[in-house]
């Protein structure tokens, strides 16, 4: 019966399909049906409250993470206020999943076991790079809706990413995947460009250092520096404007299959001691784990163009793909051990299964008791079958984020101009002296013009 279930990957698959193709329309539509099952609320009253209403639980099951899907819908459609209020209640749960997963890798083991289920029993608790990119995309939302709470939310993106690398996980047993993690230069880029535009250069030049120290090759970065330290600043009578970029659809997950290596065994054993209170014969078979997958495996980069001329190139600052893939490899070892010991329990029960019916049929009278051996063999195989067949790697992730972020920074004469990132991508934007105006493209198909959003004090009052 378990393994008639589908995995989160085949039942979002009509959501991605829409997103993916650019259809943002189609894809509101699936993503309530989903969070009208998910949160067992209707679909109607999700299309009238756009998922906003208090009587829908952000921590019933997964209902956040389609919230945190709705989110970027809501944006791709124009909405960004909407899409603020979404990715909050997104964070919040988030958060709150987080913070309350204290037990680490153990908690987790022993909560597999009492399921002797899968991953999938366990409450998710969100992608590591979730956690930043929902703050990222607060911050974005918050730039194209007048940016009054920007600033907070960039200083967010730096603070979560250091609660992470800062984290104990795994530490008692010996490995700490997320040491391994790299950290981004997103969050303190966006901090430089808001304190720059507060003039205060001292608290800018240090965010641009630190966004260096993250990422020293990008070369809007070393502007950003060289600019802040006597080079060329912004000419009297102009403004400037950000482009974000969000290019391609991110990752999704997709289940394989894969041997377990040494050092998940060594993890597997080490826990599968304290658990079982004894040593145990470890099962190292192949075990369903979860595969980053990248549905849009290369973003071109952009072309700025402004009233007709190329005047910048956007810049990647953000690869989802790489962080999904080396934050997934960083933790497979744990995911794999988790399997391992799950394997080596279902194999136990099997083999009392196998032992109680033996004993159960030698004690009854007829012909059953002469072939008590067999039929207890048959019993323990099948319950072995069940128990594993059953299993499948955790497919969930945010599969509506960007495969790219990318960035250009253009300074222009104050007045109205027409700026392009290509067909069907443009925007009349008005440019203010001394001023910062934000434009922001979400283009999860690379053939399709997709969406573009501008802040309210860049459009133009006649454009």
């Amino acid at each position: 019966m378990l393994g008639a279930c589908a995995t989160h990957v085949e039942r979002t698959q009509a959501f991605r399909d829409a997103w993916g193709r650019g259809d943002f329309s189609s894809a509101d539509q699936e993503i309530n049906a989903l969070l009208a099952d998910e949160a067992d609320v209707s679909v109607e009253s999700l299309s009238l409250t756009q998922g906003l209403s208090p009587d829908l639980d952000p921590s019933d099951d997964d209902t956040f993470l389609f919230l945190l899907e709705k989110g970027m819908v809501r944006l791709a459609l124009g909405d960004p206020q909407a899409a603020q209020d979404l990715f909050r209640r997104g964070r919040d749960e988030l958060d709150r999943r987080f913070h309350e997963d204290t037990d680490g890798f153990l908690g987790k083991s022993a909560s597999v076991i009492q399921a002797i289920h899968d991953d999938r029993a366990l409450d998710y608790v969100g992608a590591d790079y979730e956690h930043v990119l929902v703050r990222v995309l607060l911050t974005l939302a918050d730039l194209v809706s007048g940016g009054q709470d920007a600033y907070a939310y960039a200083l967010q993106i730096g603070v979560m990413q250091e609660q992470i690398l800062g984290s104990e996980f795994g530490e008692e047993q010996g490995y700490r995947p997320r040491e391994n993690y790299r950290r981004i230069a997103f969050g303190a880029y966006l901090e430089g460009i808001l304190k720059e535009a507060n003039l205060e250069s001292d608290e800018a030049r240090l965010a641009y250092g630190r966004a260096l120290n993250y990422d020293s090759d990008r070369k809007i970065l070393q502007a950003a520096r060289d600019r802040l330290n006597g080079g060329q600043p912004s000419q009297p009578g102009h403004g400037r404007i950000h482009v974000f970029y969000l290019g391609g659809t991110g990752p999704h997950l997709e289940e394989t299959q894969h041997e377990p290596s040494s050092l998940a065994i060594s993890l597997a054993g080490v826990v599968a001691a304290i658990l079982l209170e004894s040593p145990a014969p470890l099962v190292q078979t192949a075990v369903p784990v979860p595969r980053v997958e990248a549905t849009t495996p290369f973003v071109p980069e952009r072309s700025v163009v402004v009233n007709g001329a190329a005047v910048a190139t956007t810049e990647p600052l953000l690869d989802v793909n790489e962080i999904a893939r080396e934050q997934l490899d960083a933790n497979l070892p744990w995911i794999v051990a988790r399997a391992v010991i799950r394997r080596t329990v279902k194999s136990a029960a099997a083999l009392a299964a196998q032992h109680g019916t033996k004993r159960a049929l030698e004690r009854s009278n007829g012909t059953a008791g002469e072939y008590a051996g067999a039929i207890g063999a048959l019993v323990g195989a099948l319950f072995n079958l069940a128990a594993t067949a059953t299993e499948h790697a955790d497919t969930r992730i945010w599969s509506s984020l960007p495969a790219q972020i990318q960035v250009a920074r253009v300074s222009l004469p104050a007045g109205v101009h027409q700026v392009s990132l290509g067909p069907g991508i443009s925007a009349a934007m008005r440019v203010r002296s001394g001023a910062d105006s934000t434009l922001l493209v979400l283009q999860p198909n690379l053939s399709v013009p997709g969406a573009v959003l501008q802040d309210p004090r860049s459009v133009p009052s006649n454009p």
